[in-house]
């Protein structure tokens, strides 16, 4: 025992020298001569620790001012020498917690070094602590994703893409429980986690679990329908349903601004097509996709070229239908995945400081985010008090917003009165209707106005009262 020790003292003290090579040496073959000692183990992992970090700096130093620079050979052959030696060690988690100490130093490169998941996933009941759910909070008061949410999003794209054959050395079932626990944990806004989300999508998509997938896939579409690859994503889960997925790639691709997102969808209705024996659309696709990469020079995909060669494909065909087939059936798509969709009126309660949404108020008890590309009549974002014709599905999701004739009614009222404030007060009052502080204009104070009031309930009596949203001078 007083060997081991004086040789993991030796391996320390060369260690914080920084005498990386030496260490190592004394370190091999240490663990020659005694293969299971764990205190040699730790020094070890020390001194592979060090080397990464090494040479992550040394490429900081080397690349600082310029971008979009990769490792080179041997700075990766270094890192991954350094991850293979302390999978071999393959020691348990300690006090420290080595392996999140680990991932913090690598966290930014990660997805340069796959093979560092298999030690992560394996050590992952105990690698994060409570702030690592918690988003981090830049100078400008901007988010930035939390160090779990980073994991899970690099671990399920490497994972989905069989980087380093990933699949084969992490379960499938270990990466639903590490992304089931993050999702469910992390404190990352709901758009942030939809990332997530696509990804456990995809995942489900390999494993060919079809209702999961869907289910996720929901989620998802449910937060980027402005978006066509979100329609695409749903129309995948949708296995043997030929009928819906034409619908639903039709919704995609009419949603894709610029035709070169849409050729993937358009690929896949081609297949859907062929599956019902619709022979002359699918052909259609098939040779709208062949101009899309004739004009942009791109290579011919293996699936395109096998379509091509089919005896059914008439290069000579009229593709001008495809355009109006495509609109018919993306119309259909709302009314499919929304069957119990609704029709309500209420009234701009405030617009968000991005300028990229807004609040629509019904009633006491709902209130609406709706985000500004959902308005179908106008680009321009609504003014407080703008009467909204909402669009919602059954969990009050806005599906779409048209803008429209202010009314009132028993839950929004104009009114006019004097404005009263009392002194050293925040707060005032047109007659019964409540006027917060922020609506309070010193050159209104004990004149008449005209406010717009909405009926709301007051967090503190927890009763109904009226509260004004919108204040101008008579």
């Amino acid at each position: 025992m007083t060997e081991v020790y004086e040789i993991c003292s030796k391996i320390t003290y060369l260690r914080k020298q920084n005498n990386i090579s030496e260490a190592r040496k004394i370190g091999h073959d240490a663990l020659i001569k005694y293969p299971n000692d764990k205190n040699i183990k730790n020094a070890c992992f020390w001194v592979c620790y060090t080397e990464i970090k090494n040479t992550i700096k040394n490429f900081e130093e080397r690349t600082k001012s310029q971008k979009n620079v990769e490792f080179n050979g041997k700075e990766i052959s270094d890192i991954n020498n350094a991850i293979y030696c302390i999978e071999w060690f393959n020691l348990p988690n300690d006090n420290i917690n080595k392996y999140r100490i680990l991932l913090l130093l690598i966290i930014k490169y990660i997805k340069h070094f796959p093979q560092i998941f298999v030690i992560l996933t394996k050590n992952f009941d105990s690698l994060f602590i409570e702030k690592d759910f918690i988003p981090f909070k830049a100078e400008n008061n901007k988010e930035s994703p939390s160090l779990a949410y980073k994991f899970a999003k690099v671990l399920s794209d490497i994972w989905i893409k069989n980087i380093y054959e990933l699949p084969k050395k992490i379960h499938y079932q270990t990466i639903i429980t590490i992304m089931n626990n993050i999702i469910a944990k992390c404190k990352d806004k709901s758009d942030s986690k939809i990332w997530l989300y696509l990804n456990l999508t995809k995942l489900y998509l390999l494993l060919e679990n079809y209702k999961e997938a869907q289910n996720l896939a929901k989620i998802v579409l449910d937060n980027q329908r402005q978006n066509g690859w979100a329609w695409g994503c749903y129309a995948d889960t949708l296995n043997d349903d030929f009928n819906s997925k034409k619908i639903f790639y039709c919704k995609g691709i009419s949603c894709c601004q610029d035709e070169n997102f849409s050729t993937r969808m358009m690929l896949n209705l081609a297949y859907t097509l062929v599956e019902q024996q619709n022979f002359s659309y699918a052909t259609m696709c098939i040779k709208k996709l062949s101009e899309i990469y004739k004009k942009n020079n791109w290579n011919l995909k293996p699936k395109l070229k096998n379509l091509l060669k089919k005896t059914w494909y008439n290069p000579n065909i009229d593709i001008t239908p495809l355009k109006k087939f495509i609109q018919s059936h993306s119309d259909q798509a709302e009314n499919l995945l929304y069957a119990n969709k609704k029709t309500i009126y209420g009234i701009v309660e405030r617009t968000h400081k991005s300028g990229k949404g807004f609040n629509v108020y019904i009633d006491e008890n709902t209130s609406i985010k709706v985000n500004k590309h959902l308005l179908k009549n106008t680009a321009n974002l609504p003014q407080v008090g703008e009467g909204i014709i909402l669009t919602i599905t059954e969990k009050n999701d806005p599906l779409y917003a048209n803008t429209c004739v202010f009314k009132e009614n028993e839950k929004i009222k104009i009114q006019q009165g004097i404005l009263k404030v009392k002194t050293n007060a925040n707060f005032g009052f047109v007659n019964d209707i409540y006027i917060p502080n922020y609506l309070i204009n010193q050159n209104y104070i004990n004149k008449n106005v005209i406010v717009l009031a909405i009926r709301k309930i007051n967090p503190k009596r927890n009763n109904l009262s009226w509260t004004c949203i919108k204040i101008n001078l008579s």
